[in-house]
């Protein structure tokens, strides 16, 4: 019986409470600003005894990056998407330059910074599902697919292009892409839609990454849809026993795609010498 797949962002709550007994880290600042996010990064890193440091700790850049709401909580769970911004998908501002002085902006100085004291980075980047999720109505989305499919996938192609852009830009300072886009998957859309999107959109952005020198990391949810849409094969790749799971990763080539397990679950009870990966059958991914 294959594990159940529990999604690790549904256990998130914001930082660990021991950031805030080890500095002046003021909330939210310490989620938004690239002085509070690279010490703390370290921190994490030490006292968790991982090999990466992981940034960012909320997932609303991309959405803010797009022009979504944006609530900066002082409760200390964190930055989380505020309000719909719009309500359907021909009120989304694809035609506006994409906002670069906020979250984003301090998420690239993090990583140049850790790269420049000697770190191993980790980028945690959303999916076109979940970042429009933030900007407007699913149903919406999904009604706009059926009903207007031009302006659907001119959406889906605006998102994409704004990771693509993303990864552009940090493509020096990431040694590990961490990628996921739970509310894209097979459960969730069926079969047909997820694999649908993974033409549309996963399979460039990874492609890329794969391309900048990146291991990809992906979420066991986006596994599946890869698997279910024929666009690559699960293999076992052997790794010394004695190393974690971020330095199993680390290990390995850049031309496949990590897919062991959840990456915020990923050190529990991990040892056993191998580690799952997916080998992408080129000529789907090039469209051909």
């Amino acid at each position: 019986m294959e594990e159940k797949i529990v999604c690790g962002n549904e256990e998130l709550s914001g930082l660990p409470e021991y950031i805030f007994s080890t500095g002046n880290y003021p909330v939210p600042d310490c989620y938004l600003k690239a002085e509070y996010i690279v010490p703390i990064a370290k921190t994490m890193r030490e006292h968790e005894g991982k090999n990466l440091c992981e940034i960012p700790f909320c997932q609303t850049a991309e959405v803010e990056m797009l022009h979504g709401s944006i609530n900066n909580a002082t409760d200390g769970g964190g930055p989380r998407v505020g309000q719909q911004a719009y309500k359907k998908l021909e009120e989304l501002p694809m035609d506006q330059p994409l906002k670069l002085d906020g979250l984003f902006g301090e998420v690239k100085k993090s990583l140049k910074t850790l790269k420049e004291q000697g770190e191993k980075t980790m980028l945690i980047l959303s999916g076109p599902v979940s970042i429009l999720s933030g900007l407007v109505p699913l149903q919406k989305v999904f009604v706009a697919r059926r009903k207007e499919p031009a302006l659907y996938e001119k959406a889906i192609c605006w998102v994409t292009e704004a990771l693509l852009f993303y990864l552009e830009e940090v493509k020096d300072y990431v040694d590990v892409l961490s990628y996921a886009d739970s509310a894209g998957s097979v459960d969730l859309l069926g079969e047909p839609v997820a694999v649908e999107m993974a033409e549309l959109s996963y399979l460039p952005v990874l492609a890329k990454a794969m391309e900048y020198g990146m291991h990809v990391h992906l979420c066991p949810k986006l596994t599946a849809t890869l698997l279910a849409g024929d666009f690559a094969t699960r293999e076992q790749l052997p790794v010394e026993k004695s190393l974690t799971y971020q330095e199993a990763i680390l290990s390995g080539p850049t031309n496949v795609l990590y897919a062991h397990r959840c990456i915020k679950q990923s050190e529990n009870g991990w040892n056993k010498g191998i580690i799952l990966v997916l080998e992408p059958t080129w000529e789907k991914w090039n469209g051909k």
